[in-house]
């Protein structure tokens, strides 16, 4: 016989809750202890194991998350690094091609204010040996360039002079070396002629300078156009001491050179 549906969940909640009780009271009076037991050894080792088995399910995840977290940003770091150093390639890339570009303005509007004519060369190597010093460049005999050619930088300080020529480059003694000699001239009331050497690859020598002659300290020193390839007035050097000795027909003078030799990148051969 059938309950209405009311009475129905009626009995079935007085069940449920005489079920509860019965078990407290399994539990507390420690009757079912042995069967609680039983139970408790039976499911423990598969507690363990399931309980290990989520603790490694969950140390593995957070690893593989913290390895390729890691891996990731060190991805990027190694990215952004390698951006930054080409950006600061880039950057010295240009500053060498605006030096470069001032460098040779000046070259440029020095031979077109004399109206001469020049080659521009880049320098490719240095050599220093005991007495002498020299550049290579990357313009020969194909650009016209000829030994004997003077070399001049900035607003038409002389360098040196060619040495030696192939087809595609040249070999530019520096006026610092020994064996270098221009003939010049002072810019002053005389004008006073001489010859100038280099000496210790690090500074400049006047000889036979008229002994009559008024120099002073800080005189501009000039190649004197005597030299069928050297045109007059390229800038030499200046005066720093003046050497006189008793009873010398000549004066002689030390000059300090108006240009570094490391310092040298571009350079105009000035063709006759």
């Amino acid at each position: 016989m059938g309950y209405p549906r009311g009475q129905r969940k009626r009995r079935i909640g007085v069940i449920a809750i005489a079920v509860g009780v019965g078990i407290l009271l399994v539990h507390y009076t420690g009757i079912g202890a042995p069967v609680e037991n039983m139970i408790l050894r039976i499911i423990q080792p598969l507690q363990t194991q399931l309980y290990r088995a989520s603790q490694g399910l969950t140390s593995q995840r957070r690893q593989d998350l913290n390895t390729r977290s890691t891996e990731e940003l060190i991805q990027r770091i190694e990215e952004l690094e390698k951006k930054q150093q080409e950006s600061t390639v880039t950057i010295a890339h240009l500053q060498t091609v605006v030096d470069e570009a001032q460098l040779l303005e000046k070259q440029v509007q020095f031979l077109q204010e004399r109206s001469l004519t020049a080659v521009t060369a880049r320098v490719t190597s240095r050599s220093t040996e005991q007495l002498s010093q020299s550049l290579m460049i990357n313009r020969g005999r194909a650009d016209g360039i000829a030994e004997g050619m003077p070399v001049i930088v900035d607003n038409g300080i002389v360098v040196g002079t060619i040495q030696a020529a192939s087809d595609h480059a040249a070999e530019v003694l520096l006026t610092t070396s020994y064996d270098s000699r221009l003939n010049a001239r002072l810019q002053n009331l005389a004008q006073s002629p001489g010859v100038v050497r280099g000496e210790h690859n690090i500074s400049l020598f006047m000889e036979f300078i008229p002994q009559l002659d008024v120099i002073s300290v800080g005189d501009i020193v000039v190649t004197n156009g005597a030299d069928p390839l050297v045109p007059l007035g390229l800038v030499i050097g200046q005066v720093k001491e003046i050497l006189n000795t008793q009873g010398s027909l000549f004066q002689q003078a030390s000059l300090t050179p108006l240009f570094s030799p490391s310092d040298i990148f571009i350079v105009s051969v000035v063709l006759p």
